[in-house]
């Protein structure tokens, strides 16, 4: 692979989220699948949902627009080639790759990706707080910025991955910077 951003947010492929951060976990629904359509305007994507919507939707009305103009191969941004296909025994290694994605985007803020802005609750109902957060507060509200980057050719070789990463409030438990992975379904 020779560039991270040349598969072009295909409109026909379906995505499946298969690991995810406890900050953006409760805005997934586990299992089910998404595509990207063009929006209306024609400037950007929407999030559309295979089944159902998860509630929340956060991706409600929310329009991606392409940003960014760095274009690092995956093997330079998470020093190996490709991923095996996810299951329970490669699981760690898409964990290590999340972690290892979202440092280098904090480095190199210009890698080309789709952005939005997107609503989501700072917490799930249930969730503990850390010491150092506001305490017992019932989930509220956070405009977030929503970053989607895309390579080409990583899971086994040839297939696609995607990475959802947000900079969350540090505000509430385990919100600092979310990741989540999907893979083509």
């Amino acid at each position: 692979m020779t560039d991270s951003t040349r598969d072009s947010w295909q409109t026909d492929r379906p995505w499946q989220i298969v690991r995810s951060d406890l900050g953006l976990a409760h805005v997934f629904m586990p299992l089910s699948s998404f595509k990207f359509e063009p929006a209306s305007t024609g400037n950007g994507y929407t999030v559309v949902h295979t089944d159902q919507a998860p509630q929340p939707d956060v991706f409600a009305g929310v329009v991606l627009r392409a940003t960014g103009t760095s274009q690092p191969t995956f093997e330079q941004i998470a020093a190996r080639q490709t991923l095996p296909a996810y299951d329970s025994s490669s699981a760690s290694a898409y964990d290590d790759i999340a972690a290892k994605v979202a440092t280098f985007m904090e480095q190199d803020y210009e890698v080309q990706r789709l952005e939005g802005v997107v609503r989501i609750p700072c917490h799930a109902h249930g969730a503990v707080p850390a010491d150092d957060v506001i305490a017992d507060h019932p989930p509220f509200w956070i405009k977030t910025l929503i970053h989607v980057y895309q390579f080409s050719n990583v899971v086994n070789g040839d297939g696609p991955l995607l990475l959802f990463r947000a900079p969350l409030s540090p505000l509430c438990p385990t919100n600092n910077d979310g990741t989540a992975v999907g893979i083509a379904k």
